[in-house]
C-alpha cells in the first residue's frame, strides 16, 4: 500500500471502535498494555510501511516514540518554540501531554488544523478504543510529519458510474452507524464540537461523556448542507457528518 496519508488515516478508521485485542495479539502484548503508540506502529505495519516507523521496531512508551520522531521526522508544531498549528497537515502524528510538559499520549491528525485545535484520531482512548476527538492546543505537545509520498490522484469515472450521493429530508429520521460522532455548531469539521451539556436532554441520553453520539442513535433531520464530498444535517442538537463521499456515519 502507498505511503501516504490518505492510506494511513484510511487505515486506522477501519478500525474504529476497536479496542486493543488487535495490537495485543499482533505483538504478544499483555491485555490491559498501554496501546496508544502500538497503534501507530500497526498502522504503519498494515499499511506495508513498518520499516517507516521507529526503524521498524514496535515502540509502546511515549517518551520513547517522541524522541524518535523529533530526530527523524520534520517538527510541524512544538509547544516550547511556540506557532500555529495551522500548518498542521492530515497524517500528521501528535503527541499529547495532560501537563504541561508531560508526553503522555499519540494519535494521528485528521484534517488540517486550526488556531487552538486539532481534529485526530487515536487509539486507546474514549474508553480505551480506536476514535475520532478534537483536541485543545493546551494538551498538544508537538506534531511531526512523516516523509508521505504525494497522494496519486484517483481517474475519474464516467459520471454514469459515478457512486451516487445519499439525500436526507427534513422531517425523517435516520440512524447513526459509527461510534463517536460529533455533533458542531455548523456544517463542516472546523466549527466547534460541542460538548455533551450543549446538546438537546434528549441528544445527552444518547452521548458519551465527551458529548459524541452512539451508534444505533435514532436523529431527526432538519436540514442537509453539502461540504465538498461530505454531507452535513441538521439535527435538534446541531450538525453532524452523515456522507463523506464513500462511506454512511447516518443511514
Amino acid at each position: 500500500m502507498a505511503f501516504t496519508a490518505d492510506a494511513i488515516i484510511a487505515n486506522i478508521e477501519s478500525r474504529l471502535g476497536y479496542s486493543g485485542r488487535h495490537v495485543w495479539d499482533y505483538y504478544g502484548l499483555i491485555s490491559g498494555t498501554s496501546w496508544c503508540v502500538g497503534e501507530v506502529c500497526y498502522t504503519f505495519a498494515k499499511t506495508g510501511n513498518k520499516r517507516r516507523i521507529f526503524g521498524g521496531k514496535p515502540v509502546f512508551y511515549v517518551p520513547t516514540a517522541q524522541i524518535w520522531l523529533a530526530k527523524n521526522y520534520k517538527t510541524i508544531y512544538d509547544y516550547r518554540t511556540g506557532g500555529s498549528l495551522e500548518s498542521v497537515r492530515k497524517g500528521d502524528i501528535i503527541i499529547f501531554m495532560w501537563t504541561r510538559g508531560s508526553r503522555d499520549h499519540i494519535g494521528f491528525a485528521r484534517a488540517s488544523g486550526t488556531g487552538d485545535a486539532l481534529d485526530t484520531i487515536e487509539g486507546n482512548t474514549s474508553g480505551g478504543k480506536v476514535a475520532r476527538r478534537t483536541r485543545k492546543k493546551k494538551h498538544i505537545y508537538a506534531v511531526y510529519r512523516p516523509p508521505y509520498n504525494a497522494s496519486t490522484p484517483r481517474a475519474t469515472k464516467p459520471a454514469q458510474s459515478q457512486k451516487q450521493a445519499p439525500t436526507y429530508r427534513a422531517g425523517n429520521t435516520y440512524t447513526i452507524q459509527v461510534n463517536d460522532l460529533n455533533v458542531r455548531t455548523g456544517p463542516g469539521s472546523n466549527y466547534t464540537k460541542k460538548t455533551k451539556a450543549q446538546l438537546t436532554p434528549d441528544g445527552r441520553k444518547h452521548a458519551d461523556a465527551e458529548g459524541q453520539l452512539k451508534k444505533g442513535t435514532r436523529v431527526t433531520c432538519q436540514g442537509q448542507k453539502t461540504n465538498g464530498k461530505e454531507i452535513w444535517i441538521r439535527i435538534p442538537s446541531g450538525w453532524i457528518c452523515a456522507y463523506n463521499g464513500s462511506k454512511y456515519y447516518v443511514k
